[in-house]
């Protein structure tokens, strides 16, 4: 009888430490996959004016500098004046605003985050401010960091020059 039992813990404390494994596994690799990944290189590069992956000026350029450097956009959407140029990098979203004289005055990054789990990770060392219920600015040295919640597990990233 104390074999059994014995073997029983064995098994029991083996699928329990599998399944607290693959949970947290799932959890982080959910939150972590995409182009841009949301880590703390990624956060001093903003307070640079730079984003980890996107070999980019925030503002003020060429589209063809994109379309050049990654080819056709995977969509593109024309809104008049206004065209947005979408790129799939790694199954994320990456939305470029190029006005009528082909300038991309910014762009955006979507992120397979909620805005509270963002805020985890940016808010405690920042000073927030709440611009709507749906968007917080952090500052990043003389730059903005917009975070906009778009669904529940999902926001868009605008790093942005305030004197632009």
């Amino acid at each position: 009888m104390p074999k059994f039992f014995y073997l029983f813990m064995i098994v029991f404390f083996c699928m329990l430490n599998t399944s607290c494994v693959q949970s947290d596994f799932e959890e982080t690799g959910k939150h972590q996959e995409g182009f841009v990944i949301l880590d703390e290189k990624t956060i001093r590069l903003f307070n640079e004016g730079k984003v980890k992956g996107i070999p980019f000026p925030l503002h003020q350029f060429p589209v063809e500098q994109v379309t050049e450097k990654w080819g056709k956009p995977n969509e593109q959407l024309d809104h008049e004046d206004i065209q947005v140029y979408i790129y799939k990098k790694d199954g994320q979203k990456i939305l470029f605003t190029v006005d009528e004289t082909d300038t991309v005055t910014y762009y955006e990054i979507k992120m397979n985050m909620s805005l509270e789990e963002v805020n985890q990770k940016l808010g405690g060392r920042y000073n927030v401010k709440p611009t709507t219920y749906r968007t917080l600015t952090y500052p990043m040295g003389r730059y903005e960091l917009r975070v906009r919640r778009i669904a529940d597990d999902q926001v868009m990233m605008i790093l942005k020059d305030p004197t632009n």
